[in-house]
């Protein structure tokens, strides 16, 4: 079994990220030939926080510290990436050094762009969610 947390806004949530990752688990046949069919999670979001609202507020760490998880999936606000790239790079590092003490892996998710907003990924602070990921490992 693979443990996830995890971490984000309404972006996460809306859609059950979560629960459509573990639907394509359980029937992946990879999955069947190593055995491990089975993926168990949980999900820390608040509607349209940033990342540094959850280390403010002190629940994440404790999740992350507690759970045994296999890895934290993080997803910054929307915007925050193409509007300050160095702060939403910033909040990615602050999680993955409690992720790395508890043995799990950060996973970056970077969400799509805005509707109303389409070319604002070109941007070249877009592309923060994809550098922290290649830094973080």
């Amino acid at each position: 079994m693979t443990r996830i947390l995890f971490i984000g806004n309404s972006f996460t949530t809306r859609n059950d990220l979560p629960g459509l990752l573990a639907s394509l688990v359980s029937s992946s046949s990879a999955a069947e030939v190593e055995g491990e069919r089975e993926l168990q999670f949980e999900v820390i979001s608040a509607g349209g926080a940033s990342l540094r609202r959850h280390p403010n507020k002190g629940d994440a760490q404790t999740k992350i510290r507690n759970g045994s998880f296999d890895c934290v999936v993080l997803q910054e606000q929307s915007t925050l990436p193409i509007k300050n790239g160095k702060r939403a790079t910033e909040n990615m590092t602050e999680f993955d050094a409690v992720v790395r003490e508890s043995d799990a892996r950060t996973v970056p998710y970077m969400t799509g762009a805005r509707g109303d907003a389409p070319r604002s990924q070109d941007d070249p602070n877009a592309g923060c969610t994809a550098r922290a990921g290649r830094e973080l490992g």
